[in-house]
């Protein structure tokens, strides 16, 4: 019988911790749950989300799986009761990638829910394109990196970088299960990494095709390298750089 415990999926956000939380979500056969808007959807497709709601077949003792992307830091002075997550993983991403895939996702994007054609700079003149992107660089290198700061400082956590995802999915996923105390049956692995693909997730395209305005937008690593100047790294390395190093990343 499922005797309810939690897992929290924290990172900063466009790390990769939505596509994480659906591959441990259907591993676990729980309930997958975005605290920061419980009753959207990312995907429409229903043969997706049947498979996060926790109805598999495949039960353990977890009963749901849930995604923040606040700070360590901020989930302590909030009325937020961390103590009821019985494990906590965190993912996180070359934040060079994460200031890109951010820009589109918040300026290139029209929100469903608020429908502010605004947003969208494609029409916009490269001037304010090139400003907008500046200091939504800036705003991403700060945050990330007390956000980073912030979640590494939590004891007993799993941390999974978003690139050792992509490149040995499932060594990371192996890892995981070990973390959680729950069996490594490679079919449900081999499944989930199947089921949660790029291409199923972003309706079709493989990793690398790209569409702006898309919630799952490229799927790949390094792309940072085709946008950021000179400047844009030095941008980068002076907030970010200590933390990029600690956790693998080549400046």
């Amino acid at each position: 019988m499922n005797s309810g415990k939690k897992v929290l999926v924290a990172g900063y956000p466009k790390s990769g911790n939505t596509w994480l939380g659906y591959m441990v979500s259907y591993l676990l056969g729980a309930k997958y749950i975005d605290l920061h808007a419980p009753d959207s959807k990312v995907t429409l497709q229903k043969e997706i989300l049947k498979l996060i709601d926790g109805s598999v077949l495949h039960k353990t003792e977890y009963e749901q799986v849930c995604k923040t992307h606040n700070r360590y830091n901020f989930l302590q002075d909030s009325n937020f009761n961390l103590e009821s997550y019985d494990k906590v993983i965190f993912i996180v991403r070359d934040p060079r990638d994460v200031a890109v895939s951010d820009y589109f996702f918040k300026y290139y994007n029209v929100p469903v829910a608020t429908n502010k054609p605004e947003k969208i700079l494609t029409y916009r003149p490269w001037m304010v394109r090139k400003l907008v992107w500046k200091m939504n660089l800036l705003r991403t290198a700060r945050n990330w990196t007390f956000h980073t700061i912030s979640w590494r400082t939590f004891e007993g956590k799993c941390l999974i970088r978003y690139e050792d995802l992509k490149k040995d999915s499932l060594g990371a996923l192996q890892s995981i299960c070990n973390y959680l105390n729950v069996p490594c049956e490679m079919e449900i692995l081999q499944d989930a990494l199947r089921l949660f693909d790029f291409e199923k997730l972003s309706g079709g395209r493989k990793p690398g095709e790209e569409y702006q305005t898309a919630f799952f937008r490229k799927g790949v690593i390094g792309d940072y390298e085709n946008y950021f100047d000179v400047i844009d790294k030095r941008i980068m390395n002076w907030y970010a750089a200590d933390e990029m190093k600690s956790l693998g990343y080549k400046i």
